[in-house]
């Protein structure tokens, strides 16, 4: 609206949207009188909504964790198809998804370390349970063990990485224009790619970025990329962490992605290594915070014994 457009729907499927109602009539783009202002808001879900007529730029924040978690793409190629005039541009207009190795043996050992702390605390509790109660709970312990190892090994570290942690051999492994991307183009693939220090690698990295370029009939006055890059400045989203168990001994993997059975949201990422196969799942669980004081910490020191090595 402050850019000029004659009307902007803004489409919200929670109680957000009352907010957002509140902020445009704020700044004088609201509705007065029962007659609707140059912002309306919509509550509801894209799917859901029906538009009075169809729109030439469409602008939605939709990524998620290692690009596609959440599933919100989908709603905004569902947008684009119904409600976007023949020519209309897409903001972001492009999108990649990067993966690259990850090096640094005190990262899997800090995930070790948490794992380790955590049987100790169950063997602690089972202890106390057969003391107390008389409670034997021997016949979960196994289960209990398998069930961490999945979590440590198994489920990505979602958090911020620091980027000496991070090899710069990034590979591509998806690249979308926002502009004909398909569901189909997103989940069911495969692909073979080659981590130039994998070898020497602990885990691999996940990561995106987005561009704001317009396309060919019409180009943006200026392009401009978001990146979640390890190498840039962090962001929100962070990286995607996937630790290896064991480590490799080859560069080559064959990766793919779909979406996850159980939760519309989440994704499963497949690894193929080494005659190895490995399925990890991307979910909403960020755990990053603690280990990016640690890690820069780190890096801080390495720096400063560089600098006084030279």
């Amino acid at each position: 609206a402050q850019a000029g457009a004659r009307r902007v729907f803004a489409v919200e499927g929670t109680s957000v949207a009352n907010h957002a109602e509140t902020m445009a009539k704020a700044h004088g783009f609201g509705g007065a009188d029962g007659s609707p202002g140059v912002i309306e808001v919509l509550r509801g879900r894209m799917e859901d909504i029906e538009l009075p007529e169809k729109v030439d730029v469409i602008v939605s924040e939709w990524m998620g964790y290692f690009l596609l978690r959440e599933s919100m793409i989908q709603s905004v190629i569902f947008a684009r198809d119904r409600w976007l005039k023949p020519g209309g541009v897409m903001y972001p207009s492009s999108a990649r998804l990067l993966l690259a190795s990850l090096q640094d043996k005190r990262f899997i050992e800090e995930r070790e370390l948490d794992s380790q702390d955590a049987l100790r605390t169950w063997d602690a509790s089972a202890e106390e349970m057969q003391s107390k109660y008389g409670l034997d709970f021997s016949a979960l312990s196994k289960a209990y063990r398998e069930e961490h190892h999945t979590y440590t090994y198994r489920q990505a570290w979602q958090g911020r990485v620091p980027g000496s942690r991070v090899a710069r051999d990034e590979v591509e492994l998806l690249r979308m224009d926002m502009h004909n991307v398909t569901k189909e183009d997103l989940f069911g693939w495969q692909r073979e790619v080659t981590l130039e220090s994998a070898g020497s690698a602990q885990g691999l990295v996940g990561y995106f970025d987005v561009r704001f370029c317009g396309h060919a009939a019409a180009v943006a006055e200026h392009c401009v990329e978001l990146t979640t890059s390890p190498h840039s400045p962090p962001t929100h989203w962070g990286q995607s962490a996937l630790l290896l168990d064991p480590l490799p001994l080859s560069t080559t993997f064959t990766v793919g992605l779909t979406s996850c059975s159980r939760s519309q949201h989440d994704l499963n990422f497949t690894v193929g290594y080494d005659g190895r196969h490995a399925s990890y799942s991307i979910s909403s669980d960020f755990r990053g915070y603690k280990e990016l004081d640690n890690f820069d910490d780190d890096a801080n020191g390495e720096a400063g014994e560089a600098a006084d090595a030279d």
